[in-house]
């Protein structure tokens, strides 16, 4: 955000690499520092990790998510050839009391429509797993945000050292 600079942020772990992916973490977008999320668990950072995926589109196809807690309400990732990279211990939340989301929404939802292809599309936790945390939300019934939705058009999806709490 800010300048629009971007600067690379080296991961604090020896093994930044995943040659299953062919990635180096390590030169990756960090979503706090060059995409503006907070990570404290208040507010919501929905718009800070919109903003990492259109730019890592851009810029080579990966982003790295620091230790914290990100209260996000529907995070679409629409685009290919993009790698997350989540540190362990990291939780991804919807905000306390969030009471609905888009139908058929999720807190990360890959693909869009079958017009809108999300092929090669990775979201690893590094170093030991990350949680996807749904049970912040307001009891509401059935309507529920579900924690990982795919749709439409989704091809070559990796997820991996995840937890999910509903």
């Amino acid at each position: 955000v800010g300048s629009g600079a971007v600067e690379r942020v080296p991961l604090k772990s020896d093994d930044a690499s995943d040659s299953t992916i062919g990635t180096n973490a390590a030169e990756c977008l960090d979503v706090k520092t060059d995409c503006g999320a907070r990570g404290d668990g208040k507010g919501d950072d929905t718009a800070a990790f919109q903003h990492c995926v259109a730019t890592a589109h851009c810029c080579g196809g990966c982003i790295r998510v620091a230790v914290g807690t990100y209260p996000l309400t529907s995070v679409a990732i629409n685009v290919s050839d993009l790698h997350v990279f989540v540190e362990a211990g990291t939780v991804l939340s919807t905000p306390v009391g969030y009471e609905s989301g888009p139908a058929g929404g999720g807190i990360l939802v890959i693909g869009g429509t079958d017009a809108t292809a999300a092929h090669n599309v990775s979201i690893i936790g590094m170093g030991g797993q990350f949680v996807i945390d749904c049970t912040r939300q307001a009891d509401i019934g059935s309507n529920r945000v579900a924690a990982l939705r795919l749709h439409g058009n989704v091809r070559d999806f990796v997820l991996g050292n995840i937890r999910t709490e509903m």
